[in-house]
């Protein structure tokens, strides 16, 4: 039996085409059943995210694997793949089991160290253990991913910092203003950006919260779900008077939102209280002669982007570190997987098509006496009984594949 992983991800496939190929949660039991039924096929799991579509299966014909996926791919997302298939990679044992690691450690991921994706391969791995697709590998070679994913974050550099420009932007306000718990915050704008820093201030429990933004209905929904207060575009001098930290995310059409003139009128009406502004408005909204004044700091998106470029520096150069860390990773794997042995495979292809023969027999006994929804009803039931029939007796003397969400690191293969 060999370990397969075939896909495409960011690097090799546009998103148009990989938004057709996506499987959706719904979508995933049948398909990996679907995957599961094919001839020599062990072992199945997908994985789908924004970014990348890649099934892992251990199977007895590693030329045939990608002929199955596309086969089942057609059938249920009714996309033929064959002119893209250049676009696709086909691994086997060691490059595949690399692969899985890279991605759990995100050194394969669009953004190096993202967190994201250890969730997304948990709930992979979860899907596939409870639709009944994973057997003795898969289950080695996701508890190493999971493994190797908490290392390289708790033992390297990987994940340090943010790179995000507006969590990085209420990081350096904090900083500037020595904490935020005592402060009035408004933010101008509800587009993504703004909104991150929003849920973003509400975690730091600033003292008060306010959104200001052109359209009251497009500010409501995120107002509610942090308790903030609404302004319009027009009462932004009054919200700028109680703030004492402000953050502008907003496309505007005119060339200045605020001038140096507005913030010198407003400066009486705060009897001298200190206003920063973080304006990471692209092109910028706050007129820069604004600094000028004693009682205004203002800074930009080019004060925020250095954090993040340092930030992403110190990730990258973790990689070396992570890498070996998979290579050790890839070596202890492939020691088990060829210590463990397959079994006896031919005995249990024979028992899967005794059990898929006797199904088709007693279908055929029945349908003709039902219509053809009933039918229908009683040829996915019989494959899915069937189905679980065969994982549990071919599966009966394996270690159980343990749920992803309780995982600590231990686990049945040479944990240490």
């Amino acid at each position: 039996m060999t370990l397969v992983l075939y896909g495409a991800n960011h690097k090799s496939l546009d998103v148009d085409r990989r938004e057709q190929i996506a499987v959706s949660e719904a979508e995933l039991p049948s398909c990996l059943t679907r995957l599961y039924e094919q001839p020599g096929i062990r072992e199945a799991a997908l994985l789908s995210t924004c970014n990348r579509v890649e099934i892992l299966l251990v199977c007895s014909s590693a030329v045939e694997a990608p002929k199955f996926v596309r086969s089942v791919l057609r059938e249920i997302k009714a996309v033929d793949i064959r002119p893209w298939q250049d676009s696709f990679y086909c691994l086997h044992e060691r490059e595949a089991a690399r692969h899985l690691f890279r991605v759990i450690t995100s050194l394969d991921a669009l953004v190096v160290g993202e967190v994201e994706i250890v969730r997304q391969v948990k709930d992979a791995y979860r899907q596939a253990v409870d639709t009944g697709t994973t057997g003795p590998v898969l289950n080695r070679l996701f508890h190493e991913a999971f493994r190797i994913g908490k290392q390289a974050r708790s033992k390297t550099q990987i994940g340090a910092g943010t790179v995000s420009v507006s969590v990085a932007a209420v990081e350096m306000a904090a900083r500037l203003c020595d904490g935020l718990a005592d402060k009035r915050t408004l933010v101008i704008g509800a587009g993504k950006m703004a909104t991150q820093i929003m849920r973003y201030l509400r975690k730091r429990e600033v003292r008060s919260l306010t959104v200001a933004n052109r359209t009251r209905e497009n500010a409501l929904p995120i107002a509610e779900e942090l308790d903030a207060s609404i302004a319009g575009l027009h009462e932004i001098e009054p919200a700028l008077a109680e703030a004492d930290l402000a953050f502008l995310s907003l496309q505007y059409a005119n060339r200045y939102l605020i001038n140096r003139t507005q913030l010198q009128a407003l400066d009486r009406h705060r009897n001298g209280r200190p206003l920063v502004l973080i304006d990471i408005s692209v092109p910028r909204i706050v007129e820069a002669q604004a600094d000028d004044l004693s009682s205004v700091a203002l800074y930009s998106i080019e004060s925020v982007s250095p954090i993040v470029d340092a930030n992403y520096d110190r990730r990258l150069m973790a990689v070396p570190q992570v890498e070996e860390l998979i290579e050790t990773a890839v070596e202890r794997f492939a020691e088990q997987h060829v210590r463990s042995g397959d079994g006896d495979e031919p005995g249990r292809e024979r028992l899967r098509d005794r059990l898929h023969s006797v199904c088709k027999e007693e279908v055929a006994r029945w349908e003709h006496s039902l219509d053809e929804r009933n039918a229908g009803e009683l040829r996915r039931f019989a494959e899915s009984l069937t189905q679980r029939m065969i994982h549990t007796a071919t599966h009966a003397h394996e270690p159980p594949a343990s749920s992803p969400r309780n995982y600590t690191g231990k686990h049945d293969w040479g944990a240490e």
